[in-house]
């Protein structure tokens, strides 16, 4: 564990219980789940079935996502990090997920709620432009496959972008050599459209490049000026050299798994491209309820909290008694998800609530988060892999650090319920802290920092 914890790790972040605008939409808090990129919160009341968007003022933002006609009892939320989806948890054994259909454009959507209802508009939104982003996202080299490019080294390129792109305004540079990516087809006016692959091969007549480990593969814009850039590593044959990405900043190079021309790259455990979090999240207008999946377990999992594993693009929801089910959850819904384990919890109350996983890209520090509502303290474990021999179990004295209030912090909560403590917890890797809601009496956001 490379992050050490401050002595006195809890702060008081947000005090919902003494904000109007807040106790006019919830009576209790259940869940929170939080957006790196746009710094923002999605916090879950369970009697009021609703999620609230804020920003980290703890201004709210747009509409609140009503549940009311889908649980009585949502105890748990998390995100799909690639695409968004929205999946809610709840008691006793359902999990719904909720998928953007809109562009979040109009002032419902995105502002800062006011104290009056806003009286609509007819004019129409004003929206920004569509334009390319194009990157580098793959390179092979020692290319093994002959149905691709005929055996011969490729450069994979990608429009991230909301527009198309004209290749006749983009040139790869393979070290100092240049090739005018309008040739590739022979048509100046080829574009490549918003998220659309170009494989560029070496043997279409006019491509003659040789890459090799160590080579600077580059793509110039119709100024001159590099857009995207890599030093390919020193990769064996049978693997590429393709992109990771957090959003469009930060993108790095590895090798991946094999070749994917025209296709997502594939990545080894523990990095999974769909445990990257590639864009925000949407504003809560944007959702619309799309499937629901009951789980049938006797007794009821009684499931309490959601959190995403990166390293195999599975949900782990956590129910009674400390048990954690791990189950797989294809992206196109949670239909066809199967339980892949069960994972028990041993020792604390067993009380475990809000979950969340700990993912630093930069460190590669992975931690199964988890909070105990009776003992309001929250624990930071090492999570069992599928294929550990004893990896049906988490002990949290030897595989957990477990942190909590100061006995100071305690005395002023105006609760002395045990079943109105800790219920959520949400995890910000980038900037080495954890949130943490606090059910009522006081309804609060707790931030509990973790320096270096």
């Amino acid at each position: 564990w490379l992050v050490d914890l401050v002595t006195e790790s809890f702060s008081e972040f947000l005090d919902v219980e003494g904000n109007s605008a807040w106790t006019d939409l919830v009576t209790d808090l259940t869940g929170i789940a939080y957006d790196p990129i746009r710094e923002a919160l999605y916090v879950l009341s369970q009697e009021s079935r609703v999620v609230v968007h804020s920003n980290l003022d703890g201004e709210i933002i747009g509409v609140p996502l009503d549940l009311r006609s889908y649980s009585s009892s949502v105890e748990g939320i998390t995100f799909y990090p690639e695409s968004g989806d929205l999946w809610i948890a709840s008691e006793p054994n359902r999990f719904f997920r909720f998928v953007r259909t809109r562009d979040g454009s109009d002032q419902f959507c995105n502002t800062v709620a006011p104290t009056t209802a806003p009286v609509p508009t007819t004019a129409s939104p004003t929206l920004p432009l569509p334009t390319p982003d194009m990157v580098i996202n793959e390179v092979a080299v020692y290319n093994n496959n002959i149905s691709v490019c005929n055996g011969t080294d490729w450069i994979e390129l990608y429009n991230e972008g909301s527009g198309p792109a004209l290749l006749a305004n983009y040139t790869v540079l393979v070290n100092d050599q240049e090739y005018d990516l309008s040739m590739q087809e022979g048509e100046e006016e080829m574009e490549l459209a918003a998220k659309e692959f170009l494989v560029v091969c070496s043997d279409d007549g006019y491509f003659d490049f040789l890459i090799e480990p160590y080579d600077i593969v580059s793509l110039a814009d119709e100024t001159g000026s590099i857009v995207s850039t890599t030093t390919v590593g020193n990769v064996t044959e049978g693997l590429s050299w393709s992109r990771r990405t957090n959003g469009t900043e930060g993108a790095f190079f590895e090798a991946s798994l094999q070749f994917t021309p025209a296709a997502t790259n594939v990545f080894p455990v523990p990095w999974q491209s769909c445990g990257v979090q590639r864009k925000e999240y949407g504003y809560l207008c944007e959702y619309q309820f799309d499937s629901f999946v009951v789980f049938p377990m006797s007794p009821n999992p009684e499931f309490s909290a959601a959190a995403f594993d990166g390293r195999y693009c599975s949900l782990l929801l956590t129910g009674d008694e400390g048990f954690v089910f791990d189950f797989s959850i294809p992206l196109d819904g949670v239909s066809s998800s199967e339980l892949e384990r069960t994972v028990q919890i041993i020792g604390g109350s067993s009380d475990t609530e809000g979950s969340c996983f700990y993912y630093d890209e930069t460190t590669q520090e992975q931690k199964y988060v988890y909070v105990d509502e009776r003992e309001r303290t929250v624990s930071l474990c090492d999570f069992p892999t599928r294929d550990e021999q004893d990896g049906g179990f988490l002990y949290r004295d030897s595989n957990c650090t477990t942190i909590g209030l100061t006995e100071e912090q305690a005395l002023l909560q105006s609760s002395r319920s045990e079943n109105e403590g800790f219920e959520g917890v949400a995890c910000d890797p980038a900037n080495q802290r954890l949130f943490v809601v606090q059910e009522r009496r006081p309804m609060k956001i707790w931030l509990v920092d973790l320096v270096t």
